[in-house]
């Protein structure tokens, strides 16, 4: 038996239809709304925990947004995708290095953190990610 292979985000396209249709209105809403700063919220809350501080409360987490701008960038080649998603990594990372306990999740944010950064390695070619994909496991060890 044959092992399932990958078709690749890239390999995807979609003919003009409904689908696409939506697909690019999904696409057009994404990019405004959330902003990095909204998405970033739950990250920041961590950080300003003992300020007392009371910010909006995401839904999902940073690494489903990095997740879904990298995979609808390979299937698009749309590069407003591409960019919104490295401002987030490299705003997340500047959160986890100005305060480690941005790193502190639940199994199912530690799971799409990975996936997310993962994303970013792989599809995007920053090395750098596998350093954050290592300081969450590190971090969720302990």
């Amino acid at each position: 038996m044959a092992a399932l292979k990958s078709i690749g985000y890239q390999g995807v396209r979609l003919l003009e239809s409904p689908f696409k249709t939506q697909r690019d209105e999904c696409i057009e809403q994404i990019l405004l709304s959330p902003s990095v700063e909204e998405i970033l919220c739950d990250v920041r809350t961590k950080m300003e925990k003992t300020a007392g501080q009371q910010v909006r409360k995401m839904d999902v987490g940073v690494g489903v947004f990095l997740s879904v701008y990298v995979k609808l960038f390979l299937a698009t080649d749309d590069s407003r995708l591409e960019e919104k998603c490295m401002e987030l990594y490299n705003a997340w990372t500047v959160c986890v290095q100005d305060d480690p306990v941005c790193l502190d999740c639940d199994v199912q944010e530690y799971g799409t953190l990975m996936e997310g950064l993962m994303d970013v390695s792989q599809y995007l070619g920053i090395p750098e990610a596998k350093t954050y994909m290592r300081l969450l496991t590190e971090h969720a060890a302990r």
